[in-house]
């Protein structure tokens, strides 16, 4: 049974955030952003992204539940560590 038994949405899915949820959700090898300077992105280069930063806000000693503030430009990075926030917790 999912975890998330008390939402039918997520029936039959193992993901415990909206972060896993969209990872689960989404083919790994479709594009997922260009960049106005021309880098691309497929989902699976951008979940890895997330991954990196948010071993990296756990390295620094960030738990689930705590508040992270950042200020940032707009760029994929900044949403990567916004997910990064996301898949930690």
């Amino acid at each position: 049974m999912s975890k998330n038994k008390n939402h039918a949405w997520a029936e039959g899915l193992d993901a415990s955030n909206l972060a896993e949820l969209f990872h689960e959700r989404t083919d790994p090898s479709s594009d997922f952003a260009t960049c106005d300077d021309g880098r691309t992105f497929t989902r699976a280069d951008f979940w890895s992204i997330a991954g990196r930063m948010a071993s990296t806000l756990t390295s620094a000693g960030a738990k689930p539940g705590d508040r992270i503030a950042i200020q940032v430009e707009k760029s994929i990075e900044a949403l990567a560590l916004f997910w990064a926030c996301v898949r930690g917790g």
